[in-house]
């Protein structure tokens, strides 16, 4: 097999580097196109300075207007709520015989425990003296 030579290597090779010339040209523009918009310490300063104005001021502007979050906040169930709910579950799975149903008693069983602990340390001691 021969080397190419001659006119048809000439023009593979002229071809080849327009090509890579033009790559470099429209790799430089792109380059060149996001560079253009350069941003000074001032315009980051101002841009905080307006962000933090704006989140102080939401209020006084009649509060942010995002219709999805103009929902009320879901209320906390109380303690007696949460231990009917465990009783509930308790009772529903008591009758299956199968692991995870011994787990999940289990950690019912501990949310009880743990439960009346945390309310019995909110509890103020008193004297019989206070009711009479």
């Amino acid at each position: 097999m021969t080397p190419l030579t001659g006119p048809p290597l000439a023009a593979l090779k002229k071809a080849l580097e327009t090509l890579q010339k033009e790559h470099r040209t429209r790799a430089e523009n792109k380059e060149a196109h996001f560079m253009t918009f350069e941003i000074s310490d001032q315009d980051i300063h101002e841009a905080v300075m307006d962000a933090q104005a704006a989140q102080e001021n939401t209020d006084n502007n009649g509060g942010d207007d995002d219709k999805d979050d103009d929902t009320a906040p879901l209320v906390r169930p109380s303690r007696c709520q949460a231990l009917q709910a465990v009783a509930t579950l308790q009772s529903f799975i008591g009758a299956m015989d199968e692991p995870y149903a011994r787990k999940l008693e289990s950690i019912l069983a501990s949310f009880g425990h743990q439960t009346c602990l945390e309310e019995s340390h909110y509890m103020v001691d008193s004297r019989m003296t206070d009711f009479f």
